[in-house]
């Protein structure tokens, strides 16, 4: 086994054993409240992204991709209502 493919599979065993952690709790569709969808649209083009709280409690991102009018993207983006700044 060469060295690049132990430090790989090291990486990949360590990645692993690390548990997830939530960022956002999606426990009511107001929890959703500062995401936005963030599409193609704002440069001409026609893609189709939207997102929906679902039942497992968590953001889902859905819609259509479309290269269209040089389009190509879309996406969600967070905007806090609040800011926590330390004193």
């Amino acid at each position: 086994m060469s060295v690049s493919a132990l430090v790989a599979l090291m990486g990949a065993l360590s990645i692993a054993q690390v548990p997830q952690v939530p960022l956002f709790a999606f426990e009511s569709t107001e929890a959703a409240a500062g995401w936005q969808a963030v599409n193609d649209g704002v440069m001409g083009g026609v893609s189709d992204g939207r997102f929906r709280v679902t039942e497992g409690q968590t953001l889902e991102f859905y819609g259509t991709l479309s290269l269209e009018n040089n389009g190509g993207f879309a996406s969600d983006s967070f905007c806090p209502r609040t800011f926590f700044i330390p004193h």
